[in-house]
């Protein structure tokens, strides 16, 4: 959407192996302590930092996959959906909680804005929609003075 803006669109990424903490463990249904891939997204527009997302699969689902890496690999960069596609994981909309809060010294600092800041809050878990197993959590922090929240669709007369 933002390329059809004229906006240049970008992200810097980082991926690893991680343990799930208890709150992360929750959202995957795993235990405490299962190892996790981890990756960590800066997105950017025209240069300018305007999304933070820290993302979480659980290695019982990917790891013995090519889809392993989020953003790596034969696979790497084409989605959730897609990415679990590949391995006969069919995703549907994610379940997300929006909040509103007040940014982290940390995050005001990656999003070049002012700590205390208002910021959009985004937990968001794709499921498994065979099994409703959880297969991806995420946490997503947007400027509230750059963002607006819409959910639903219009109904489009004629189309079914």
């Amino acid at each position: 959407m933002l390329a059809e803006q004229g906006v240049d669109p970008t992200r810097r990424t980082e991926s690893s192996t991680a343990r799930a903490d208890a709150a992360i463990a929750a959202r995957l249904g795993v235990a405490v302590g299962d190892p996790v891939v981890h990756t960590g997204y800066v997105h950017l527009a025209d240069g300018v930092p305007v999304q933070l997302t820290d993302s979480w699969e659980p290695m019982s689902v990917t790891g013995n996959s090519l889809i392993v890496l989020p953003e790596a690999g034969p696979h790497g960069g084409i989605g959730i959906a897609d990415r679990m596609a590949v391995i006969g994981i069919e995703v549907g909309l994610p379940v997300e909680r929006v909040s509103a809060r007040q940014a982290t010294r940390q995050e005001a600092q990656k999003l070049a804005a002012q700590p205390g800041v208002v910021v959009l809050a985004v937990e968001r878990t794709h499921y498994d929609q065979a099994t409703g197993r959880p297969v991806e959590t995420a946490d997503i922090i947007l400027l509230g003075s750059r963002w607006i929240a819409e959910y639903g669709r219009r109904p489009e007369p004629g189309r079914s």
